[in-house]
């Protein structure tokens, strides 16, 4: 079981444990226990049963949308996904000769979202456990002003004011992979609007028989040479594989 996968699971877990959702499924369960015992004789452990079926489907359910814990990645997450839904309709309005110009681009395109919708996944448990395990720490002392006239604690105050440096260098270094993460998809989303009105605009423009298709092998080129800047920088940033916190 992977990082994102572990997640999930206990996004699942954490929705099941939800109080609401236990209070209705267990009026359900007496209520329904009750009633259709009496007047079936079906076994109340039947019905106990379908009833925490229900519960755990209705939480996993429920846990699609909690899966982010980041407002921010699921924002961009949502954004991503929607211009993707966008691109698929754009191309069931082609005709199938248009659609052919476009070669492998879907395909590509939605190999580049599941790859982007991983990272920004890892990048959102990375930024979680940062941000835990740096919650209400407190700052570090600074040699910077301090006057000490026995050697070894002004070395000692120098040595601490090294390792500071090399923890915030560590951090940074952290969150710039997963402020890249964020950033590719920003590119991924302005990039499929971009080919995505292209599109709409070759197939309206498209009626006329002499118009040539310039303009949207232009754009494919681009898009082209965009997703696979943003596929390879995917692949670069390489981003640590963390156990996510409960």
């Amino acid at each position: 079981m992977d990082d994102i996968q572990r997640a999930d699971l206990q996004a699942w877990i954490r929705a099941a444990m939800d109080p609401m959702l236990l209070f209705v499924t267990l009026f359900i369960a007496v209520v329904g226990a009750a009633v259709v015992s009496a007047t079936s004789g079906v076994s109340s452990l039947l019905v106990l049963l379908v009833a925490i079926m229900g519960h755990l489907l209705a939480a996993y359910q429920n846990s699609t949308s909690q899966r982010f814990r980041s407002p921010q990645f699921r924002s961009l997450w949502s954004g991503c996904r929607d211009r993707l839904n966008r691109f698929d309709e754009a191309i069931r309005r082609m005709n199938a000769a248009e659609a052919g110009q476009l070669d492998d681009m879907p395909q590509r395109i939605r190999a580049i979202g599941q790859s982007l919708y991983i990272a920004l996944r890892r990048a959102d448990l990375i930024a979680h456990e940062i941000q835990q395990s740096e919650d209400g720490i407190t700052q570090g002392i600074s040699v910077r002003g301090i006057a000490a006239n026995d050697v070894q604690s002004m070395e000692l105050y120098q040595i601490a004011d090294r390792n500071a440096a090399e923890y915030r260098q560590q951090i940074a270094a952290i969150m710039t992979n997963v402020q890249r993460t964020e950033a590719q998809a920003v590119v991924f989303m302005t990039a499929v609007d971009t080919l995505r009105m292209k599109m709409v605009g070759y197939r309206l423009q498209s009626r006329n028989p002499a118009m040539p298709n310039q303009d949207l092998i232009a754009a494919l080129t681009e898009a082209r040479m965009q997703f696979e800047s943003i596929d390879h920088a995917l692949d670069e940033l390489g981003l640590p594989t963390l156990t996510a916190t409960k």
